[in-house]
């Protein structure tokens, strides 16, 4: 209220409570962390890292954190629970997912080059 956070971060430490339900006869005390003055970096890797962060994820949460339909996706370029990360499957599928779009069997798909300005992209279309 009136522009300071005081209200609502009261409301927040006096009225939240999260615990597993199997402790709920036995409520642990709430610790909150105060990260108003930290930085993060939220933002992650723009190159072949970011499969590295991937997997590092998925060995970390339960299976049951994505659904069959990721998990496949996932494992398609070698990454899977409990198993070593074979980086060079990023590299096949990388390179899969090319061939498919540039040389695809679909005869509903086209491919078209769009000059916009200083912008020349090459378009993939799938009608289907």
């Amino acid at each position: 209220m009136d522009g300071k956070p005081d209200y609502s971060s009261n409301m927040f430490q006096n009225g939240l409570k999260v615990y597993p339900l199997k402790d709920r006869d036995k409520r642990p005390e709430m610790e909150f962390v105060d990260g108003s003055k930290q930085t993060f970096n939220t933002i992650h890797a723009n190159d072949f890292d970011f499969y590295h962060e991937l997997n590092d994820v998925i060995q970390r949460e339960p299976v049951s954190f994505l659904d069959p339909e990721l998990r496949g996706l996932f494992a398609s370029i070698g990454i899977e629970k409990n198993k070593p990360f074979d980086p060079d499957a990023v590299a096949v599928g990388n390179a899969t997912a090319r061939a498919i779009t540039f040389k695809t069997r679909e005869k509903e798909s086209s491919i078209f080059k769009l000059d916009i300005g200083s912008l020349d992209l090459l378009v993939a279309v799938t009608n289907g």
